[in-house]
């Protein structure tokens, strides 16, 4: 983020935004971009399409048909959209985009798919081997985060919870804390249970909720177990970036809605524990947070969600950590809410979801300019970017 000393940014300048990009990169990159455009999607269908006849057949045909898919993908979907295969590959774009004067955010994008797994395969893997794998690459990207190329900023890593606990406890967990918090507003006669999500987060009321959900049969013993040693690797991950001193901060994404109650309580007991109070003197964070939350704006709930973080955070002392985001589960949402017969999550419209974004981004710049918060905009739109530049520096813009 510049200084509002800073001179003011050129948005219409691409001669100097594209000048360390070759331009077979531009091309390939606009054809990317045009052609995921098309309404339908017709693209994502037919590269699904090409990869599904191979992930469950065997032999030499299948083998040939993916190794060609794969590389049509490896030089032209998968370079725009991806660093890298492994965290080498990724710190040498990371390093390129540093030059360059760009940050970015180290993502190992780990998530299970527990709908294409067999019966037999659910029944026979290692509950914890993919898990400990997953937190060891997360562990990794830490190590390998490179310092953001504006100095007093951190570097970021972004973590996916469904990668360190199962999916299917997390969804189980998840329908625990709604209805703990349901109780509790109905207890208090409020309506903001969401706020009681941040409740929840606290030591002895996780440890009550979880009991209660063991006692009402809604976990097991073995998925309670699961739950802790998933947040046990969430602290892991949290305690390596915090040892960095403040250089790097790790962004839990968001997920799906019937994952994400459990996941908003294991992200504040994490920034709980490691974000410090953005005034205390002792603060060992001089770039940043440690621990930030994702909030996606294309859901309803994304102004109270946000709202009840920031106020726990204000009442309990710790610097409330944000990225906001639109969404990327759109499709499956909707798809979830009409099998569940439940409303409809997501707004109507994309101009209502632009809306949400800018009022969350205005909000979370109040807490910023009062010290309470720390805020991340990555965001490709240009009236955002424009919109958070004019309420972050009033005379950006202005001409004397």
């Amino acid at each position: 983020m510049p200084s509002p000393s800073s001179p003011p940014i050129d948005f219409e300048d691409t001669e100097t935004s594209f000048a360390s990009v070759p331009t077979w990169q531009l091309i390939r990159s606009a054809a990317v971009l045009g052609s995921c455009a098309f309404s339908p999607p017709w693209l994502v269908g037919k590269v699904a399409a090409a990869y599904a006849p191979t992930e469950r057949q065997k032999g030499l045909f299948a083998s040939a048909r993916r190794a060609a898919v794969d590389a049509v993908l490896a030089r032209s979907l998968y370079p725009h959209f991806c660093a890298g295969a492994t965290a080498e590959e990724a710190s040498r774009v990371a390093d390129r985009l540093a030059e360059a004067g760009v940050g970015s955010i180290l993502n190992y994008a780990a998530e299970e798919a527990v709908e294409d797994e067999t019966e037999e395969e659910k029944r026979t893997k290692d509950p914890d081997a993919a898990r400990d794998a997953a937190a060891a690459l997360f562990l990794a990207s830490v190590a390998e985060a490179r310092p953001s190329p504006r100095e007093g900023r951190p570097s970021w890593i972004a973590v996916k919870v469904s990668a360190l606990v199962p999916p299917l406890v997390l969804e189980k967990a998840s329908a625990a804390v709604v209805l703990a918090s349901e109780e509790a507003a109905r207890i208090a006669k409020s309506d903001l249970p969401l706020f009681d999500r941040g409740a929840l987060a606290c030591d002895d009321a996780f440890s009550r909720l979880l009991t209660k959900a063991l006692d009402s049969k809604q976990m097991t013993e073995a998925e309670v177990s699961a739950l802790r040693r998933g947040e046990e690797r969430l602290r892991r991950i949290g305690a390596a970036a915090a040892a960095r001193g403040g250089t790097t901060c790790v962004i839990v994404d968001a997920e799906q809605t019937w994952l994400q109650p459990q996941i908003d309580v294991l992200a504040l007991r994490a920034m709980r524990e490691f974000n410090r109070p953005l005034t205390s003197s002792s603060s060992s964070q001089p770039g940043g947070p440690t621990i930030m939350q994702t909030y996606q704006c294309y859901l309803k709930s994304a102004p109270r969600r946000v709202a009840a973080d920031a106020l726990r955070a204000r009442l309990e002392g710790f610097a409330h950590g944000a990225k906001p985001v639109r969404g990327a589960y759109l499709a499956a949402e909707r798809s979830f809410a009409m099998r569940m017969g439940l409303p409809d999550p997501v707004h109507g419209t994309i101009q209502e979801t632009h809306a949400c974004y800018d009022a969350v981004v205005g909000s979370l710049l109040d807490g910023v300019k009062e010290g309470r918060a720390h805020l991340l905009v990555a965001v490709r739109l240009f009236f955002s970017l424009l919109l958070f530049f004019e309420v972050s520096f009033p005379p950006f813009g202005e001409t004397k």
